[in-house]
């Protein structure tokens, strides 16, 4: 019968952390699964699976702020929420053995399923805001790239390897095409007798030597 309780679980991650479709896949999966294996507790293992990840797509539509920020104090009652629902569920069992099923395993259920909702939940959240600043920072390269590259004024970055990455206008100005002066360093651009001043003070800034032009 504890089977059947542990059942309900995986669910109630998809229905909070990834939306309606993957918690119905799972759901489905895990209920196909359910009854396949046949067994006195067949029907209720169905319905936690199908309760608890319920619990988790309703949770998921009315709570407020974003999950990447969930609080370990929301994550604990969730938990306590969605077992204290599987531990009544255990009184579908057939053959009067809920009562036993029950004493057997509400204490563990309710000191341990919390914690570890809590503990993948967690997890969950430090993917979704790894996922939100990976987003976030290339939407800033984006807008940044298309500042540089449209800008009227000639603009340049030296990369690490010396070499220059300018913008349209740039080479224009310079009269060069722009996979021309991707080859170029900024020293090769300059009058001779500057090149090696103009290269050393690059080197340390390039090394860290320098922290200024």
């Amino acid at each position: 019968m504890l089977y059947s309780a542990v059942k309900g679980w995986p669910p109630v991650k998809s229905g909070l952390f990834l939306g309606p479709v993957t918690t119905v896949a799972a759901m489905l999966v895990a209920a196909s699964y359910r009854l396949w294996l046949g067994g006195s507790g067949m029907w209720t293992g169905v319905f936690v699976i199908i309760a608890t990840g319920s619990i988790g797509l309703i949770w998921q539509r009315f709570r407020s702020g974003s999950l990447a920020s969930i609080s370990i104090q929301e994550l604990w009652v969730f938990g306590v929420a969605v077992h204290l629902v599987l531990l009544a569920l255990m009184l579908t069992i057939p053959d009067g053995t809920a009562q036993q099923v029950l004493t057997a395993i509400s204490l563990p259920i309710l000191l341990i399923y919390p914690l570890a909702t809590v503990a993948l939940g967690l997890l969950l959240s430090a993917r979704l805001k790894r996922q939100a600043m990976t987003a976030a920072v290339a939407e800033s390269e984006k807008r940044y790239r298309s500042i540089f590259e449209s800008a009227n004024v000639g603009k340049f970055l030296i990369m690490t390897t010396d070499r220059l990455e300018p913008n349209q206008s740039f080479c224009d100005m310079l009269g060069y095409e722009l996979s021309e002066m991707n080859q170029k360093s900024l020293p090769s651009l300059l009058p001779v007798d500057e090149q090696e001043a103009v290269e050393e003070r690059l080197k340390r800034l390039l090394t860290g030597k320098d922290d200024i032009w």
